[in-house]
């Protein structure tokens, strides 16, 4: 259900990577130069990191820290990326640089080229580099796993001390079937006694950590033994704790118990605010549940974070601004778009679908610039590509096993 997710693996790296360096540095002062913005901006950031296919960054307006800037990759005068940069970047927040909500993470595609110059979309300033000391090795470095009912014994003997980043399906099924869906499916579960004698005796520490990857957790009726198990242990995780599901049978499970073992953040998967493009979409959905559940857990745990999370196929590209209308509408200010993948060798997709869903170019891009010309100042958005998630997904599939 939730491959598409998966894309978060290099983010998660890079921003992890970017905290280490900034650890030990002086306050504001490690954070670029002022940029001679337009009236009214006073604008500070750098780009922080540069590969062939990424640019990684922050910059903030100090004279308005809530405005969330548009920041564009470009290339011969060529916008080549482009996102709101609004992603969470605690060394900025230690440094009292506002709420630490100003991290940009541009992806470009696998054609383009790699220079780039990175500005303020509708600005002529360029945002400098600030690289000297951030190179590979240190990204690499940092530990990202996966443990699924396929993966577990394996993972018993080889799961390293200090995780930054773990992904946790208790078991290996889902109640919906997505059209787009790539994951192999079963009746496998993961002891919960042998996970908790892992998580105790192989482990040290954990950055992250998120329950739901490829399955839907809630599927489980023992998903609060294991977030109050996984609470206990030594991998408690030391920044967030992240429940990742589709919401329809999130009323099974006890809320309260939830929040209370430290879930701070819920992902749900939402494509359209529209019931039959939804159920076309993901089959054996309901929009009303799905609604219902996300209401009565904001009403009972106001404190947790929540943010929709929508797959975009040609079915419901020109209906994308219909999801943030309705995430708004019941406080959900965070959400993330992805561009649907195919994989033709997949073997358990429907063939028979995914080429028509598969969006022309330029579409995703269009859709982007539409939201956010929308809605740019009342929520925060990411948007990836096809590219990345395809990449990214065959990178944790290895994972699995």
């Amino acid at each position: 259900m939730h491959s598409l997710r998966k894309s978060t693996t290099a983010l998660w790296k890079l921003r992890k990577a970017l905290w280490k360096l900034r650890k030990g540095h002086n306050g504001a002062l490690a954070f670029g130069k002022p940029l001679p913005g337009k009236r009214g901006f006073v604008l500070n950031g750098s780009v922080d990191y540069v590969a062939p296919h990424q640019v990684l960054g922050w910059v903030w307006d100090s004279a308005a820290p809530y405005r969330r800037l548009n920041v564009v990759a470009l290339k011969d005068a060529k916008t080549v990326s482009a996102m709101v940069a609004n992603l969470y970047r605690p060394d900025l927040a230690g440094a009292g640089i506002g709420d630490g909500h100003y991290g940009f993470d541009l992806r470009v595609s696998s054609d383009a080229p790699c220079k780039f110059a990175v500005q303020v979309e509708g600005d002529q300033y360029q945002i400098p580099l600030n690289i000297g000391h951030f190179s590979q090795p240190q990204i690499e470095d940092l530990i990202d796993i996966v443990i699924s009912p396929r993966n577990f014994k394996l993972k018993k003997t080889n799961l390293p001390r200090t995780i930054d980043f773990i992904r946790l399906d208790p078991n290996n099924n889902c109640n919906l079937r997505c059209v787009y869906c790539h994951n192999e499916r079963s009746e496998g579960l993961i002891d919960l006694s042998e996970l908790r004698e892992l998580l105790n005796t192989g482990v040290d520490s954990v950055g992250t950590f998120q329950i739901g990857c490829g399955m839907e957790p809630t599927l489980d009726s023992r998903l609060c033994d294991f977030v109050e198990m996984i609470a206990a242990s030594k991998a408690r995780p030391s920044k967030d704790f992240i429940l990742q599901t589709n919401g329809l049978l999130l009323h099974r499970h006890d809320y309260r118990r939830l929040a209370a073992a430290g879930i701070n953040w819920v992902s749900i998967s939402i494509d359209v605010a529209e019931p039959e493009t939804q159920k076309a979409l993901r089959g054996g959905m309901s929009l009303e549940k799905l609604l219902r559940n996300v209401k009565d857990f904001r009403a009972r745990c106001p404190d947790v974070a929540i943010e929709f999370i929508t797959t975009v196929t040609t079915a419901n590209v020109e209906k994308a601004d219909s999801v943030v209308t309705i995430g708004l509408e019941n406080g959900i200010r965070r959400f993330t778009f992805r561009e649907m993948f195919y994989l033709p060798e997949n073997h358990i997709v429907d063939h028979s679908r995914m080429p028509n869903l598969v969006l022309a170019a330029g579409q995703f891009e269009a859709m982007r610039k539409s939201i956010l010309s929308k809605f740019g100042e009342t929520a925060e958005f990411i948007f990836a590509d096809s590219n990345m998630l395809n990449d990214s997904w065959q990178n944790t599939a290895q994972r699995w096993y």
